[in-house]
């Protein structure tokens, strides 16, 4: 069987693909699928996962798997979520770390591989001033002018090389001042 003969397509409540953090994420999955299909398993999956610098974190918030044991599918399968999200990880796009959700479908059908289609959404508290900052990120990004730098280094700051001026010693604590301490070399009297 070929991957492209399995379609998967996630609908999103309200055509929306946020969903604040705590609240309800209601989606609905829709396989369709050739006749007399067969998988080993078929998983729905939401999870996050981090990308970027450093290794890779995942976190799965929500796993059902409706078909497994080489059952044989239908032409069309829909399935409904409806979990409470965490309160974090939130959606995050920095330039060196990113954060995201998604809703994944997995399946290994007979004859073949798996198959993995996985479909982001957004984790926020305050969605529309995300998307407004990701809007505003991708127009700088596309704004921005290549600096090339120069193959020597710069001259020297004026003043570089010089040595600080002496730091003055702390003041004097007030015991100090009242009984100072005799002089190491001197008696005290008998």
């Amino acid at each position: 069987m070929n991957e492209h003969d399995l379609r998967v397509h996630v609908a999103f409540t309200d055509g929306n693909e946020h969903c604040r953090p705590g609240a309800r994420l209601r989606a609905r999955v829709t396989i369709k699928a050739p006749e007399d299909w067969r998988a080993d398993y078929l998983d729905i999956v939401v999870f996050w996962r981090t990308e970027g610098l450093g290794d890779e974190d995942k976190g799965i918030v929500f796993k059902e798997t409706p078909l497994s044991g080489g059952a044989t599918v239908s032409a069309l399968y829909e399935f409904p979520i409806a979990i409470e999200m965490p309160p974090m990880p939130w959606t995050y796009r920095g330039r060196t770390i990113k954060i995201r959700w998604f809703v994944g479908v997995y399946a290994n059908p007979k004859p073949g591989g798996e198959i993995a289609r996985e479909f982001e959404f957004l984790m926020h508290p305050r969605p529309e001033l995300f998307d407004a900052r990701l809007a505003r990120d991708s127009q700088e990004d596309d704004d921005a002018e290549e600096v090339e730098f120069p193959s020597t280094p710069p001259p020297p700051m004026p003043g570089a090389g010089r040595k600080p001026p002496p730091v003055a010693p702390p003041p004097r604590s007030l015991a100090s001042q009242i009984n100072p301490p005799a002089p190491p070399d001197v008696a005290p009297p008998d």
